[in-house]
């Protein structure tokens, strides 16, 4: 088994996190995507080093630079591209930023845009994995108010077909899922809302006939409590704070993110490029060691 696991902006946390990830944990079937110097800095590697973009110029660390941006674009490139020719397994990522990336030329919301992109992929979305709990988004990178316009009752379709192919792949072939309603107290029977009634509802009926473990919708403001969320193994939430901000009260250092739906396993980790912290050498490895964990997983799962 190998994994590919790319820097992401060298100005960011990535260097840091990878670096320290290897020297601690020594993996031997990960290979690197980025730069030697930049990996270098923070710990001795003597990983394979796959690097197509090259040397960096002089570039200060937590500024959002072009450069870091066309790089980091280059490294997920290279990745993705062995994935799909199988020199790889999956792929495991570091943080990109987005605003660098956009200034490179690139104009994506993320990795998880950039990844169906360039594999063709159609219908692929965020699943979330950590110990304490499982998440879909039902929209991602988009604003709150186009939320609604795009909660159609396809889209939910999508997202629970593609949550449960994520839950097969960590290992869950019968999971009980619950839906988080979109509007504040899952729309009081309509009077704060239409979008349960009209989209939500039907949906999750449909599924219940066809003989799926799933409920909802729920209000979001308690379906996060202990005692609710320890009913399911999954929660789909609509918009990314929804779900995101209880995610990471429960789980920052050991969530992942995994894009589901696109034809190669890649795995993430659940937090941003950090420039306020980069180059202190006090970012945390946990969340990465993360990912790479559950990419082996879900590599011997689907193998299975």
């Amino acid at each position: 088994m190998r994994i590919g696991i790319t820097m992401g902006d060298p100005n960011g946390i990535g260097p840091e996190i990878v670096a320290r990830f290897w020297a601690e944990k020594k993996y031997r079937d990960c290979v690197v995507y980025g730069n030697a110097a930049a990996l270098s800095a923070y710990a001795r590697l003597s990983a394979e080093i796959i690097d197509p973009y090259g040397r960096l110029p002089e570039h200060s660390r937590g500024r959002v630079s072009a450069v870091c941006g066309a790089a980091a674009y280059a490294y997920l490139e290279a990745a993705a591209r062995d994935a799909l020719a199988g020199r790889i397994d999956a792929l495991v990522t570091a943080p990109l930023h987005k605003t660098a990336l956009n200034l490179a030329g690139y104009k994506y919301a993320g990795h998880t845009e950039i990844l169906a992109k360039l594999t063709g992929a159609k219908k692929f979305g965020m699943f979330f994995y950590s110990p304490a709990l499982c998440l879909m988004l039902a929209t991602v990178h988009q604003s709150i108010r186009q939320v609604p316009a795009l909660l159609t009752r396809q889209r939910l379709r999508d997202t629970v077909e593609l949550a449960l192919l994520g839950l097969r792949l960590i290992g869950l072939p019968e999971p009980r899922l619950a839906v988080c309603g979109l509007n504040p107290h899952a729309g009081e029977d309509g009077l704060l809302g239409l979008e349960e009634k009209k989209i939500i509802t039907p949906v999750v009926r449909g599924f219940r006939r066809a003989g799926l473990n799933i409920s909802g919708p729920f209000p979001a403001d308690t379906l996060f409590l202990p005692e609710q969320r320890r009913r399911y193994d999954l929660i789909i939430a609509h918009y990314h704070d929804q779900g995101l901000i209880p995610l990471k009260m429960l789980a920052f250092d050991r969530a992942v993110n995994v894009t589901v739906g696109l034809p190669l396993i890649r795995t993430s980790v659940d937090h941003g490029t950090a420039y306020d912290i980069a180059g202190r050498g006090i970012a945390r490895t946990g969340s990465l060691a993360a990912a790479v964990r559950l990419a082996r997983k879900m590599v011997k799962n689907r193998a299975g």
